[in-house]
């Protein structure tokens, strides 16, 4: 979990790119399914590779992709709420 929230980080910054992104939240969720760990993980996982997938859209196949300004929006809100629980845990 840290190291999607620590690339999520740097994507942000211009640092990373979407593959490593996708890359990154693809290994947390095979990781939750082999492991069967906390729920929340795989639910992380999946909602943001599914964000990632839409703004991505590398065959566009996305019904509904999302801008780079919108996928933007959208990590920054998660990274903040996830810090939040980071830091309260």
């Amino acid at each position: 979990m840290k190291a999607l929230l620590r690339i999520g980080d740097l994507y942000l910054q211009g640092e990373s790119s979407i593959h490593e992104l996708s890359g990154i939240a693809n290994a947390l969720k095979t990781k939750a399914l082999a492991i069967q760990g906390s729920p929340a993980y795989l639910e992380i996982a999946e909602e943001w590779l599914g964000m990632i997938t839409r703004h991505w859209n590398e065959w566009g196949l996305a019904e509904d992709p999302v801008s780079e300004e919108d996928f933007r929006k959208w990590l920054t809100e998660q990274l903040s709420q996830q810090h939040y629980f980071s830091a309260k845990n």
